[in-house]
């Protein structure tokens, strides 16, 4: 059927080697140092990646940082401000009361002068009524 000679199977075996040869380094070199060459910028790209990625997380984590020291002196300072202002209230307080003390004193005082004063004239008074009212009734028996 099939007529196979040896020289036949020979320069099938030579084309085929100079096929592969060809093609390997035709084809097969180029798109595999195309492949290892965008292989390594892939790997290049995603280092590149990963430490961006790392740098905006240590940013972050400053930023919080930043903000919580903020957030801190913010509450130290409302702090202070709350406890100033507690003193001042209570000094205030304090100057409110001795100054009532003394306006109540005063006022106390004065009280006490004006019973003295009416006590007085209420005594003055019942003994002028007195001195009429005997008089009155002198005249009165003698009439």
């Amino acid at each position: 059927m099939f007529d196979v000679k040896v020289s036949d199977i020979i320069w099938t075996v030579i084309c085929f080697m100079l096929f592969t040869l060809i093609v390997n380094k035709l084809l097969l070199k180029p798109v595999l140092s195309h492949i290892d060459a965008r292989k390594r910028r892939l790997e290049a790209a995603s280092l590149r990646a990963l430490e961006a990625e790392q740098a905006a997380e240590e940013a972050e984590r400053r930023r919080r940082e930043e903000e919580e020291k903020r957030e801190a002196a913010r509450m130290d300072e409302l702090e202070a401000r709350v406890k100033r202002a507690e003193r001042e209230a209570e000094a205030e307080l304090e100057e409110l009361k001795e100054r009532l003390e003394k306006e109540s004193e005063a006022e106390k005082a004065g009280l006490e002068k004006l019973g003295a004063e009416a006590e007085a004239a209420l005594q003055s008074s019942m003994t002028a009524f007195e001195e009429a009212f005997a008089e009155k009734l002198d005249s009165a028996w003698k009439d």
